[in-house]
């Protein structure tokens, strides 16, 4: 920088390719051609919202907007335009775009921008899910009546090299936008952590049942009360596992967690009890699986299979001595040792360097 540099309040949005160095290593071509007709779309709609292109750097992207929110409403139209776009390709082809925006107090020297304000909506990105926005207080403040959107609380999220926690909040975007956290499954699909880098699975949203759902099904009240604790669960089991992007991993866990529980269920109908063992050892041993190929880094993974064995501790205690908790014992000792594995609340994954 040269002599004092400008400050500025401004909006800062960044959003980055989910899985771009896989994408690339299947196929360049393809993946570059993708890339450059993605990123002029969303040039021209970052103007059209009055917003200005920082940088280009890789399958990155920053801008400014001088709105929050003519940002969000620019953010939530690349997401779903692009959603369509992916429609139409083969699913290797498909490229989605994390997206992370907080408003902040940056300096500014030739056009570029500085400081934890951008540092923040990097942070961010990181940790959206493919096809989805993550947004600082700061921006929902600004926009949280004034856009026919959605938001979900998350809670603060802990990330590198910035001090306090990050109060954040989840855009919700239309199904078949090409959100991937927004599928209302409990997928092993990974958030997209950039590339050599590990990061957290933001917690997947149940939307309940489509529109037009008899009037004999659950009412409006009752669906909203069990989007909420599926919500939590799914919040929790994200925060301390995370999520793996890796397909065959994926499929692995959902098939294993599928046959162990019919497996159970087959123990609790017949006088075959002993299935439940068995239901029990293939859910194990699919999960531990399914970790090793998921591509997380070490400590990540521990943690996951730390977290997998609290949990068949936890099934052996109910089929065994129903009443007598003690699984209680050693699972608060793995779970200490899971939680420092991540160096406690600050540190769920690894994240970009500061800019």
């Amino acid at each position: 920088m040269t002599g004092t540099p400008e400050r500025k309040l401004t909006t800062i949005f960044c959003a980055d390719v989910a899985g771009y160095s896989a994408m690339m290593a299947r196929d360049e071509d393809a993946t570059l051609a993708t890339l450059m007709d993605y990123r002029a779309r969303m040039n021209a709609m970052i103007g059209r919202h009055r917003g200005r292109l920082v940088s280009t750097a890789g399958d990155g992207l920053l801008a400014e907007f001088a709105s929050p929110v003519e940002s969000v409403r620019c953010a939530t139209e690349i997401q779903r335009e692009l959603g369509q776009c992916n429609g139409g390709l083969p699913a290797e082809q498909q490229m989605r775009f994390r997206i992370g925006i907080n408003l902040g107090d940056v300096m500014v020297d030739d056009d570029d921008l500085f400081g934890e304000g951008v540092n923040i909506a990097a942070r961010l990105q990181t940790l959206a899910p493919p096809g989805g926005i993550l947004i600082a207080s700061t921006v929902f403040e600004q926009v949280k009546s004034k856009l026919a959107v959605q938001f979900d609380f998350l809670g603060e999220q802990h990330v590198k090299n910035i001090t306090q926690g990050i109060p954040t909040y989840r855009v919700r975007i239309d199904p078949g936008a090409g959100d991937a956290g927004f599928d209302g499954q409990m997928a092993w699909s990974e958030i997209g952590a950039s590339d050599e880098e590990e990061a957290l699975a933001s917690p997947v949203i149940d939307r309940g049942p489509p529109s037009g759902t008899p009037e004999d099904g659950p009412s409006a009240d009752q669906q909203r009360r069990g989007s909420g604790l599926l919500n939590l669960v799914t919040d929790l089991t994200a925060r301390l596992v995370g999520r793996s992007e890796n397909e065959e991993a994926r499929k692995l866990a959902q098939r294993s967690g599928v046959l162990g529980l019919v497996l159970a269920a087959i123990a609790l109908v017949t006088p075959l009890d002993f299935m439940v063992w068995i239901g029990l050892f293939v859910a194990f041993v699919g999960a531990q699986a399914a970790i090793g190929k998921a591509g997380w880094g070490r400590r990540q993974s521990l943690r996951a299979r730390l977290i997998c064995l609290i949990l068949l501790l936890l099934g052996i205690n109910l089929v065994a001595s129903f009443g007598e908790w003690w699984f209680i014992y050693p699972a608060v000792a793995l779970g200490l040792i899971a939680y420092f594995i991540g160096d406690g609340p600050s540190r769920w994954g690894k994240h970009k360097p500061s800019s």
